[in-house]
């Protein structure tokens, strides 16, 4: 016999999976759908890059010192994005989209980056040129751009849980393109369980988030390069053979496994990200981490 409601579909081109730990009723699946929907649409309207639209590609496309009134989600993720960027002194950086875009582009001809659109570029990366005051911001160089996709998931599967547990469903198992949050636990007994890539780890949650970075599963650009950008050499990641393959952060709230998932990926060595993952879990005990290489 079913004991669960399933939601699945697709948002922002990336499939999700929903899991509610009982059998709803018609008006309790129509209100589970507009939730769903509703939140997925915010961010979409809020931090989606793709969309020309967004609160996020208005401020991209905006003039230096151009001041912005910005919504309590943007407020919300830049700040976090802030303490990211201290913790992981200058890693963690989400001014990196001129860069994607231009090492995206140029590795799809088969060539590097010209030397001297590097160069112009590099100006305007840094987290330093991104102000924010109350629910006003603004940049100090035209061509910064934000790309927030490193913890813009999270958040969303957060925002969602957060939502869902309100209009009183606490049994939840959210997942969206590989990142997840449970709570409560299943209905027949048993905390949620996760298997984790790529060593098929079984981990279980009761309430908290797991988030998963690699270049495993990356397509990559060319010449071994993948979509992680490293702000302090302005070039993206590069699979070798003592990079770490993969990292997976278990964390209280999706957010912030998305973004120390993400930060992780960026040191050059399995070694030096396990050094500063034993440092977060000193700040934040309810983290735990997992590398591999």
């Amino acid at each position: 016999m079913n004991c669960c409601s399933f939601f699945n579909g697709w948002a922002m081109t990336m499939p999700y999976h929903i899991t509610i730990g009982k059998v709803v009723n018609k008006n309790e699946h129509l209100l589970i759908q507009s939730i769903v929907q509703s939140t997925f649409d915010e961010i979409d309207q809020t931090v989606n890059n793709w969309n020309s639209n967004s609160e996020v590609s208005l401020i991209n496309r905006s003039p230096a010192n151009t001041t912005h009134k910005i919504s309590k989600h943007l407020n919300h993720l830049l700040t976090v994005c802030g303490k990211i960027s201290v913790l992981s002194e200058g890693r963690f950086d989400p001014t990196i989209e001129p860069l994607t875009k231009l090492w995206k582009n140029a590795t799809e001809r088969g060539v590097k980056p010209d030397s001297e659109a590097l160069e112009g570029i590099r100006k305007a990366i840094g987290w330093s040129h991104i102000h924010l005051a109350s629910d006003i911001l603004w940049k100090d160089e035209s061509q910064t751009a934000l790309d927030l996709c490193a913890l813009s998931k999270g958040y969303c599967i957060d925002l969602i849980t957060e939502r869902l547990t309100l209009a009183g469903f606490e049994d939840l198992f959210i997942e969206w393109a590989g990142e997840i949050r449970a709570s409560g636990g299943h209905p027949t007994g048993r905390k949620w369980t996760v298997q984790i890539e790529p060593n098929k780890e079984q981990i279980t949650l009761t309430n908290g988030a797991i988030a998963t970075s690699g270049d495993y599963a990356q397509a990559e650009w060319g010449d071994g390069y993948f979509h992680i950008i490293d702000p302090i050499s302005c070039s993206p990641m590069r699979k070798k053979p003592k990079s770490i393959k993969a990292v997976t952060v278990i964390a209280p709230t999706c957010v912030l496994a998305d973004s120390l998932a993400t930060t992780l990926m960026l040191f050059q060595t399995k070694e030096e990200a396990a050094v500063w993952a034993e440092e977060i879990v000193k700040q934040i005990p309810e983290v735990s981490f997992r590398l591999f290489n």
